[in-house]
C-alpha cells in the first residue's frame, strides 16, 4: 500500500506547527498528557487486545504491556517535555566576516521526522511529544504487535492537535505492515530524517537500506530530536 498521501499531508501540516505560539505548544503537550489519563480504559482495552494475539509465555510481552502506573509515567514524561525550552530559534553561533557582514547560525526544526520502532507502545508518545516540542511533524511506523494500542494512542494525540487548531496529520501513524518500511526508505522528498528506535538489528537494517538521512538512536536523543 502507498503511504505517499500520508507523507504529503504531514508535510503540509508541519507549517502550522512551526508557527504555533509557544504557550499553545505547551498547552498542546499538556492536553496530550491529560488525554492519556482520561482515556486510560480505552488504551488498556486496546493493549489487552494486542497482548491476546501474542503467546502468553513470550518474554517480550512485558515491553508491550501497559497498566495504570505506566500510563501515569508516560503522562508525566510528556508534561516534563512540555516544560523544556523551545530548541528552535536558539542562536548557535555568530561571527562577523572581514567585509562586515554579520553571520548567525540559528537552530530550526528539521521538518518531518520518520520513525520506525518495535513493540513498545510508549515509544509512540515519546517520539510524538519530542517531535512536537521541537516543532517537527512526524510519521510513525510501529510494529504490528502494538497496532491496536498505537491506533488508540494516535487518536488521543490527534484529538489534542485538533483542539489546538492544528492539522491532525501533524502526527501520522502508518500501517503496521513491513512493506511500508521500504517506502519510507525511499521517501527522500517527504522525510527529512529517519530514526530507528529499537534493537541493534533494526538500526543496522535501516542504516543499510534507507536513502533518507538517518539519525541513529542515542542517549542525547532523549532530550531533543
Amino acid at each position: 500500500m502507498s503511504i505517499q498521501t500520508t507523507l504529503i499531508k504531514t508535510n503540509k501540516a508541519k507549517i502550522a506547527l512551526q508557527q504555533l505560539p509557544e504557550k499553545q505548544l505547551k498547552g498542546l503537550l499538556q492536553a496530550i498528557a491529560e488525554g492519556i489519563l482520561t482515556n486510560e480504559s480505552a488504551i488498556l482495552k486496546a493493549n489487552k487486545k494486542d497482548l491476546a494475539a501474542k503467546d502468553a509465555n513470550d518474554p517480550k510481552n512485558d515491553r508491550l504491556m501497559l497498566n495504570s502506573e505506566r500510563l501515569k509515567n508516560i503522562s508525566n514524561a510528556i508534561k516534563n517535555i512540555a516544560q523544556l525550552p523551545d530548541p528552535t530559534g536558539t542562536l548557535l553561533a555568530e561571527r562577523t566576516l572581514p567585509n562586515g557582514i554579520r553571520l548567525k547560525k540559528v537552530a530550526v526544526s528539521l521538518g518531518v521526522v520518520g520513525a520506525i520502532y518495535e513493540s513498545r507502545p510508549n515509544v509512540t508518545y515519546d517520539i510524538a511529544a519530542l517531535c512536537l516540542r521541537s516543532r517537527n511533524a512526524c510519521v510513525l511506523k510501529g510494529s504490528s504487535d502494538a497496532q491496536h494500542t498505537n491506533k488508540v494512542s494516535i487518536g488521543i494525540i490527534q484529538k489534542a492537535l485538533k483542539q489546538f487548531g492544528l492539522d491532525i496529520n501533524t502526527v501520522s501513524l502508518l500501517p503496521p505492515q513491513r512493506e511500508v518500511v521500504q517506502e519510507m526508505f525511499t521517501a527522500t522528498k517527504y522525510l527529512d530524517v529517519l530514526i530507528p528506535r529499537g534493537s541493534e538489528g533494526l538500526i543496522n537494517f535501516v542504516r543499510q537500506n534507507s536513502l533518507v538521512r538517518l539519525l541513529k538512536q542515542a542517549p542525547e536523543f532523549a532530550t531533543y530530536i
